[in-house]
This record gives C-alpha cells, structure tokens and sequence, in this order.
C-alpha cells in the first residue's frame, strides 16, 4: 500500500509537471505568435496610412490639375514667341532713352530651345551708361515689371565713370515659348 501511494504520488506529480511544461509550452508558442501577427498588423497599419495619404494627395492632385492647366496657359501668354524677340532691342532702346541713357546691346547667339515644362531664352549682353538712380530704375523695370518681355539679368558690373555718370555691362537671358 505504502509503494502503491508513492506510485500514485509520483505519477500525480508527473501528471502536474507535464501539465505545467505542456502549458509553458503551448503558452511560448502562442505568444511567439502573437509577437509575429502583432508585427504583421503593425506593418500592415503602416501601409494602410502610407497608401491612404498616397490617395489623398492623388485625389488633392487632380482637383487642381484643371487649375494648372489655366495657369500653364496664361504663363504661356505672358512668355512672347521666339520671333517676338526681335521687337526686344527696339524696346530696351526706347526704355533707355525714356530713362536717359546709352544703350549697346547684343544677342549672344546661344539660344536655349524651350522643353516641356521650361521656356526657352536666349543669351543677351549690354553696355549701359547714364545716370546711377536711372540705371536702376532701368533694369528694376526690365527683370519686374516689363510687360511684352521676361528677362533675366545674370551678371551685373557697374562701374563710375565720374561722380555722375555709370556705366553697366549686364549678361542675361530673355524668355520665350
């Protein structure tokens, strides 16, 4: 009897920690689990919110498309054609007397054909002479607010000639479509 209850003491305690080591077991497997399917909706969520802002910015996108096409179009309007360009130098000569100065200008030949979302130039220098405060004036009016023409000044030197009169030798571009 006494080897009889030690028997089924040891079979219980056997029974108890198979029990347990079963348990640990199915327990690491099931949080081994749930770490990886955690990590799968964690990705998941990401893409998700990744993909939903990519359609919210298609979706802000084409809502205004229209409205860079209409401003595409009238940038294209204020750019003159390459042809147009011919009236330039008779436009500078008549702002530099309008301003009271000497004008020499040059097209440099170099011409930058336009491409699709950039307008073409073309490279031009000049030789200004004339009071300081109507330089200024002068080419303020030619890169701001010239009407017919867009132009760039790249490189600007002024130098005195006396304590009156300057002198300007500008190389820029001016646009076309």
């Amino acid at each position: 009897m006494a080897n009889n209850f030690r028997l089924n003491l040891l079979l219980g305690i056997g029974v108890i920690i198979a029990s347990f080591v079963l348990f640990g077991l199915a327990l690491y497997w099931l949080a081994k689990n749930v770490a990886a399917d955690t990590q799968k909706v964690i990705e998941n969520r990401a893409t998700i919110n990744k993909q939903t802002r990519s359609i919210a910015a298609l979706a802000e996108l084409k809502a205004v498309a229209s409205q860079a096409d209409a401003y595409r179009a009238k940038m294209q309007e204020l750019l003159p054609s390459k042809d147009d360009l011919l009236d330039f130098p008779r436009w500078l000569e008549d702002r530099s007397k309008t301003y009271q100065l000497s004008l020499r200008f040059t097209f440099e030949g170099t011409t930058i054909m336009p491409q699709t979302n950039e307008p073409g130039a073309v490279v031009f220098t000049m030789d200004v002479s004339g009071p300081y405060d109507n330089l200024r004036r002068f080419f303020k009016e030619l890169e701001m607010t010239s009407p017919r023409f867009l132009a760039s000044v790249d490189k600007l030197d002024v130098t005195s000639l006396d304590n009156i009169k300057y002198r300007a030798i500008a190389e820029g571009r001016v646009f076309f479509r």
